[in-house]
């Protein structure tokens, strides 16, 4: 088998799993109903490409919860989730 191909192969596979990777945790957390609603594809929003290195920086960060904002204050506390759960 030709190397390249092989390669490719390899990659396709590997960005499809990743792809069903997203859309499992995507569709698992109660968390992301309202981000299902306006995000169903696994790509680069335009606006993150027009941004300044140091808008980037900012972006990212409060998008990834890396921030000390109290918005994601119990994001991960499975406690909250389930209440949330519980009244929806």
């Amino acid at each position: 088998m030709d190397p390249e191909l092989l390669k490719l192969m390899i990659e396709r596979r590997l960005t499809d799993m990743k792809l069903q990777r997203w859309h499992e945790k995507l569709h698992s957390n109660p968390l992301c109903d309202s981000y299902k609603l306006f995000k169903a594809d696994f790509t680069v929003e335009m606006y993150f490409t027009m941004l300044r290195p140091a808008e980037k920086n900012c972006m990212y960060n409060f998008r990834y919860g890396s921030h000390n904002l109290p918005v994601s204050e119990h994001r991960c506390d499975s406690d909250i989730i389930l209440n949330h759960v519980a009244f929806v």
